[in-house]
């Protein structure tokens, strides 16, 4: 082996390790090890592989209702919480695009690009006390103090606002499900 950097030759290279967090680096014969069999990427990882873009602190928008999945799930099931406890009015929503049809039309590039405006066209049109989040062609919507009734117009109110964002028109579902069906909801979601 020969160093690129001052010329030395060597039989096996001195092996270190780098830091990613402090940017020190540790001696191979001096560094601490843990042996790793098995992980499972959370939903928040795979949107990540997917997007190439890992979740931070800033990507939660100005008014913070965009969240990631985990702090969607955590909160919708502190609302759930308080709707049983308190008998208030509470459902989420479900959009979904066929992602399919919008390839086909535009491209997968393109395709990818629209489906990260989703959330942005879905946060401004909700209140300030619901909760959205997106999961690739996915936006999910947690309305606290609504009614199914309400909630299915809010959707509505949605969907309209990303139709009149997006062009070509996408074809898209929406679910709406009451209190007893969020724990459904929520168990899809994070799967």
């Amino acid at each position: 082996m020969c160093c690129n950097a001052c010329g030395d030759t060597m039989t096996e290279p001195e092996v270190e390790f780098l830091c990613l967090d402090c940017h020190r680096s540790t001696s191979g014969d001096h560094a601490s090890f843990r042996d790793w069999y098995e992980y499972d990427l959370l939903a928040d990882g795979i949107v990540a592989v997917k997007s190439g873009r890992l979740p931070t602190a800033d990507s939660v928008d100005d008014a913070g209702r965009g969240r990631t999945l985990r702090d969607f799930r955590l909160l919708v099931t502190h609302s759930v919480s308080v709707a049983k406890r308190t008998g208030r009015p509470l459902c989420a929503a479900r959009l979904t695009v066929d992602t399919t049809d919008l390839a086909n039309k535009i491209g997968q590039r393109g395709a990818v690009s629209v489906c990260e405006m989703l959330r942005d066209v879905a946060v401004q049109s909700l209140r300030e006390q619901d909760i959205a989040a997106t999961l690739g062609d996915i936006v999910l919507v947690c309305m606290p103090e609504t009614d199914e009734a309400a909630g299915k117009v809010a959707a509505d109110h949605i969907q309209r606002a990303i139709f009149a964002a997006v062009r070509p028109k996408l074809k898209m579902t929406v679910e709406i499900f009451s209190v007893p069906q969020i724990d459904q909801f929520l168990k899809t979601v994070w799967q």
